[in-house]
């Protein structure tokens, strides 16, 4: 078990689970020794599986952001409403703790335990909306959100919301890999013919443009790891978030066995999958719909589109020691 309060840092919460009973752990490490092996303490049993997993997934929010992480207090009291005063006062102890402990840094692997621990559900207020009230369980049933275009209780990328497009981003960068590995690494004589999700202007290049492609994938991916909302940084960037964000909300509709598995255990939110909204919100502008994506767009010789990959002036650029996936 972990040393005393003041000597360890929690970096991370988890859930177990049995057919009896759920507990919630947290992840410490001592202070003295920053490099040593991570322990689990017990932290509280809860009355069941679904409450641990929403508590670990509010924890994790905390732990990330601190007292920048939207929501949270609101979030915390509708996730312990029906546990007991034990299991209250338990949780601010340790969330006491946290605030003693160094913060996570945003490339710690640790945040590949709960990746989407930084998005919220909702950021209501902790004294309440001034528009709709009280904003009880995280504007979960709450009417007047939908009433009021002022109100601040809305969040654009919720955990299921973020889990899905991560998903969407990642299987899309392994399959254009195996696309590119299918073709000859040297100039292309004619068109690949179909190479979806690659788009069909870009099926005259290069294996090495295919491979610049995913990484553009992975790049979104990557940034919803570390907790932020993706910011293209070319239009490259740019092409691969706008089929992610089609991609997830294929999953959400059809509420498959791939919803299931990257969103099933996520806290749900009532503001979950507007994507329409993520279209118009995370994108400077849409040239690149009209230009590459649209139906009509002809086939471009090889080196044409070498654009994509010039990154845009008013982002500083991803490091270019970041490497490939594979």
């Amino acid at each position: 078990m972990a040393s005393p309060v003041t000597a360890a840092d929690i970096f991370a919460f988890v859930p177990q689970h049995n057919p009896s009973k759920s507990r919630v752990f947290a992840l410490v490490r001592e202070k003295e020794r920053p490099s040593g092996f991570a322990e689990l303490e017990a932290v509280a049993t809860v009355s069941e599986a679904a409450r641990a997993d929403a508590l670990c997934a509010a924890l994790n929010q905390y732990v990330y952001d601190r007292d920048g992480a939207l929501g949270f207090r609101v979030r915390l009291r509708a996730v312990l409403a029906d546990e007991p005063e034990s299991v209250n006062a338990a949780i601010q102890q340790v969330l006491d703790r946290v605030k003693a402990s160094e913060p996570v840094n945003a490339d710690s692997p640790v945040r590949g335990i709960s990746p989407f621990g930084s998005f919220p559900i909702s950021a209501c207020p902790a004294d309440g909306c001034p528009a709709c009230g009280d904003c009880v369980d995280s504007c979960e049933e709450c009417s007047a959100c939908d009433e009021y275009a002022d109100c601040d209780c809305s969040v654009s990328m919720p955990p299921r919301t973020a889990s899905l497009i991560h998903a969407a981003a990642e299987i899309y960068c392994d399959e254009i890999h195996d696309r590119a590995e299918e073709i000859s690494s040297g100039t292309p004589l004619r068109p690949h013919g179909e190479l979806w999700p690659i788009p069909h202007v870009a099926s005259w290049q290069s294996r090495k443009f295919y491979r610049r492609f995913a990484r553009a994938f992975e790049d979104i991916a990557r940034d919803i790891e570390g907790g932020d909302l993706p910011k293209p940084h070319t239009m490259a960037e740019e092409i691969a978030l706008h089929l992610a964000l089609d991609r997830a909300a294929e999953m959400a509709s059809e509420e498959g066995d791939e919803f299931e598995l990257f969103a099933g255990c996520m806290p749900e939110s009532r503001f979950d999958f507007e994507f329409d909204m993520l279209h118009d919100s995370l994108f400077e502008d849409k040239d690149y719909e009209y230009a590459y994506l649209a139906g009509r767009a002809t086939v471009a010789k090889p080196g044409d589109l070498d654009e994509w990959f010039e990154d845009f002036r008013f982002s500083a650029p991803r490091s270019k020691y970041r490497g490939f996936h594979r």
